[in-house]
C-alpha cells in the first residue's frame, strides 16, 4: 500500500482483505523503475514516501528534500517559456485537458516551423460518418462529430511529421515490431506525396530502458548522433503505417472512423 495515495472512503484497504493477506505473498517495491536513471529523483519520491514521523524527527531531510525540489523541479508561467522543448512531456489531470493542450501545442509547433522555415508535413485524419442503422455510404464527418471523435481515439485530428520528432504508438502490431506507447523518433523524413497517400514511414524505435533522450534538448541538430549510432546503441529501424480501422458510436446518432497513421505527440 502507498500511505501517499487516497484511502478508500469509509472502508478498509483491499490489501488488508483477509482473503489478500492469506492468499498472496507480499512484495515490499523500493526502486522505482521509470527512475532508474535518474538517481537524484529517485532519492526525492523516497523522502516523499517516508513515515512522517522520522520526517519530523529529522531536520536534515527537510533540507535534502528541498535542495533536490530546486535542482530538479522547474516552474514557468507559461508553455511558450524557451525552458519547454518540443519535446517534453506533458501530463494532466483530465482528458479534456488533454485534448485542449494537443491542439494548442500542434498549433504552436505549425507556426514555429512556418516562421522558423523548418521542414514538416502536416497529416490530417480522413474522418468518415454514417447513420446508425443505415447502409447507406460513408461521407465526411462533420465539426461535432470529429470533436466527438477527437476524445474516443489516440491517434489525433493533426499530426505534425517532423525529423527528430518524438512520437507516442497507438496501439500494438507485433509483426510489425512495436507496441501500444513505444516511442518513435523520425529520423529520415518522408516524402509529402508517402504522407498524403498514408504510406508507411520509417521511423525508429527507441530501447525500452531507455527514460530519456537527453539530447533531443539540444537545439544544435547537427552535433546529434548519427542514425548507423542509434542503431548501434539499440534503437531499431521499422515501419510504422496507419491505424487499424475501427468505428465509433458518437453523437448525433452516427457511427464514425479514422484514418490516421498509428502514433500521435507526447
Amino acid at each position: 500500500m502507498d500511505h501517499c495515495q487516497l484511502q478508500p472512503i469509509q472502508a478498509t484497504p483491499f490489501l488488508l482483505s483477509s482473503h489478500i493477506l492469506t492468499s498472496y505473498t507480499f512484495v515490499q517495491l523500493t526502486e522505482s523503475v521509470r527512475a532508474s536513471s535518474e538517481p537524484e529523483f529517485r532519492r526525492l519520491q523516497h523522502i516523499i514516501r517516508m513515515n512522517p514521523y522520522k520526517l519530523s524527527e529529522d531536520p536534515s531531510l527537510k533540507e535534502e528534500f528541498f535542495r533536490l525540489g530546486d535542482a530538479l523541479i522547474k516552474f514557468v508561467d507559461s508553455w511558450d517559456n524557451p525552458l519547454i522543448s518540443s519535446n517534453c512531456f506533458r501530463v494532466y489531470s483530465r482528458k479534456n485537458m488533454v485534448n485542449s493542450a494537443i491542439t494548442e501545442y500542434v498549433e504552436s509547433l505549425i507556426q514555429n516551423f512556418r516562421n522558423t522555415d523548418t521542414p514538416h508535413i502536416i497529416s490530417t485524419s480522413q474522418d468518415s460518418q454514417v447513420r446508425l442503422g443505415s447502409r447507406s455510404e460513408w461521407s465526411p464527418a462533420s465539426p461535432s462529430t470529429i470533436s466527438s471523435m477527437n476524445t474516443q481515439f489516440r491517434e489525433p485530428e493533426v499530426l505534425v511529421i517532423y525529423q527528430f520528432g518524438l512520437y507516442e504508438v497507438t496501439e500494438n502490431d507485433t509483426r510489425a515490431g512495436y507496441l501500444n506507447s513505444n516511442h518513435v523518433l523520425i529520423y529520415d523524413m518522408p516524402t509529402a506525396s508517402a504522407v498524403a497517400q498514408f504510406r508507411s514511414i520509417k521511423v525508429l524505435l527507441k530501447p525500452p530502458e531507455l527514460q530519456h533522450v537527453d539530447w533531443l534538448e539540444s537545439s544544435d541538430t547537427d552535433n546529434y548522433p548519427s542514425k548507423q549510432h542509434l542503431l548501434d546503441n539499440g534503437w531499431k529501424e521499422i515501419s510504422i503505417k496507419i491505424c487499424q480501422e475501427r468505428e465509433v458510436t458518437v453523437s448525433g446518432g452516427f457511427r464514425a472512423k479514422r484514418k490516421q497513421y498509428a502514433f500521435k505527440h507526447i
